[in-house]
C-alpha cells in the first residue's frame, strides 16, 4: 500500500514513529534507523504536518510530512524537484507552443489585412504618382530600391506635399493679381452672379458679406506733386492696405488700385439698412481720409456710389462713385462726395459750368479782365 501510494519516479514514501525511528522504508536497510540521519528540519518538531526543501545525495528535493493523531507516527514524502515540475514544464512548453503560432497566424493575417487596406491608398498614391509624372515634378526611383511599400508610399507623400506648398506659394504671390482680375469683373459687370465671385474672393482670404454693397473711389488730389510713379504706385498700394484694415475691423470689403493714384474699395454689410449702411460708409471714408492726411501727408478725395443689394449693380454703384468724385474739381480736394449729394436739378448747372471752363482758360491766358467778369 506505501509502495503504491507514489509513484516511484517521483520520489518514494516511509514511516517513523514518534521517536523518529523508520518502520518503513523501500529501502530495507534504513529500517530501524533515524529520520534525522536521512532528513530533518526543525519544523518536523514545531508542527504536525507541513513541507520544506532539501538537498539528498545532491538533489534537491520537497519533503512532506503529516502526523498521525492516532499513533503518532509520522508519513515522510520525498519528491524530487525536477520531477515534481516537470508537469509544469510540460503545460509552460505546450503554451510556449501554442502562443508561438499565434503569433505566426497574427503576422500572416496582418500581411492579409495590410494587403487589403493599403491597396486603395497604394492604387491613389499611384493615380497621383502619375499626375505628378505628367507634370514633370515626380521621378519614378527603381523598385528594387525602395526598401519596403512603406518607402515608397513615403516618397510619394513627400512630393504631394512639397507640390501642395508650391502651389501654395504661387498663390500667395498671385493673390494680388488674383483679387484685382475679380474685383475689376465685379466692377465692369463681367461677374455678376455672386455664387461664382463670393467663393472665390473668400478663397484667396477676402470675404465679404451678401446683404448690401457699395463702391467707392479714391484719388490723390496733388499727384503731379508726387515724384515718380513709382511713388504714386507705393501710395495706392498703402492706401488699399489701409482701407482693408480699417473696413475689416468691423466690416468686410476689399481694396485695388483701378489706375495711377486711383483706389476703389467695395465696402460690404450684413443687414438691409440702407440708410444705416451708408452713414457707417461715409464714417469709414472720413477714417480713411484723416488717416492718409495723417500719416501720408497727402490729401485725397473719395466719391461714394450707391448702396445696391445685388453684386451684379455694383458696376453702377462704382459709376456713380466715379461720377461723384468727378466733382471734386468744383467742391475742392480733400472731400468726401457721396452720390445722394448730388442733386438731380444741379447737373444741369454743372454740365453747363463745365462748358465756361474752356472760356475761362483762355481769358485767363489773354488776361482779359472782361470776359473773366
Amino acid at each position: 500500500m506505501i509502495k503504491s501510494a507514489i509513484n516511484p519516479s517521483l520520489g518514494y514514501l516511509f514511516l517513523a514513529d514518534a521517536q523518529g525511528t523508520v518502520l518503513s522504508h523501500s529501502d530495507k536497510l534504513l529500517i530501524g534507523k533515524q529520520t534525522g540521519e536521512l532528513l530533518w528540519s526543525k519544523e518536523m518538531n514545531e508542527r504536525d504536518e507541513g513541507q520544506f526543501r532539501t538537498k539528498i545525495n545532491g538533489i534537491n528535493r520537497t519533503v512532506f510530512y503529516m502526523k498521525s493523531p492516532y499513533t503518532g507516527w509520522e508519513i515522510i514524502s520525498v519528491v524530487s524537484d525536477s520531477e515534481l515540475s516537470k508537469p509544469l514544464v510540460q503545460v509552460r512548453n505546450t503554451l510556449f507552443g501554442i502562443s508561438i503560432i499565434l503569433l505566426l497566424l497574427a503576422g500572416g493575417m496582418a500581411m492579409v489585412l495590410n494587403s487589403w487596406m493599403f491597396r486603395p491608398v497604394k492604387r491613389v498614391l499611384s493615380s497621383v504618382t502619375k499626375q505628378l509624372q505628367a507634370y514633370g515634378v515626380y521621378e519614378r526611383k527603381d523598385e528594387h530600391t525602395a526598401d519596403d511599400e512603406f518607402s515608397g508610399i513615403e516618397v510619394s507623400l513627400s512630393y504631394i506635399l512639397a507640390d501642395s506648398s508650391r502651389m501654395y506659394r504661387q498663390m500667395r504671390e498671385t493673390q494680388p493679381v488674383i483679387k484685382w482680375r475679380l474685383v475689376m469683373d465685379a466692377l465692369i459687370g463681367a461677374r455678376k452672379n455672386p455664387g461664382e465671385l463670393l467663393p472665390s474672393l473668400e478663397a484667396i482670404g477676402f470675404p465679404l458679406h451678401a446683404m448690401q454693397y457699395i463702391a467707392m473711389a479714391a484719388e490723390f488730389d496733388r499727384k503731379s506733386g508726387i515724384a515718380t510713379p513709382q511713388d504714386l504706385h507705393l501710395y495706392s498700394y498703402a492706401l488699399c492696405n489701409v482701407a482693408e484694415e480699417i473696413i475689416n475691423t468691423e466690416y468686410r470689403g476689399i481694396a485695388i488700385e483701378a489706375r495711377d493714384g486711383m483706389v476703389v474699395i467695395v465696402l460690404s454689410f450684413d443687414d438691409e439698412d440702407g440708410e444705416a449702411n451708408l452713414l457707417r460708409a461715409l464714417a469709414v471714408a472720413e477714417m480713411i481720409k484723416s488717416y492718409v492726411e495723417e500719416q501720408f501727408k497727402q490729401t485725397i478725395s473719395i466719391g461714394l456710389g450707391r448702396m445696391t443689394q445685388d453684386l451684379g449693380a455694383l458696376q453702377h454703384s462704382f459709376h456713380d462713385a466715379m461720377s461723384a468724385l468727378s466733382y471734386k474739381m468744383i467742391l475742392g480736394g480733400n472731400t468726401i462726395i457721396s452720390s445722394e449729394d448730388i442733386r438731380e436739378p444741379a447737373r444741369g448747372e454743372f454740365m453747363r459750368l463745365l462748358g465756361m471752363t474752356d472760356g475761362i482758360v483762355d481769358s485767363l491766358r489773354l488776361t482779359d479782365g472782361e470776359k473773366m467778369t
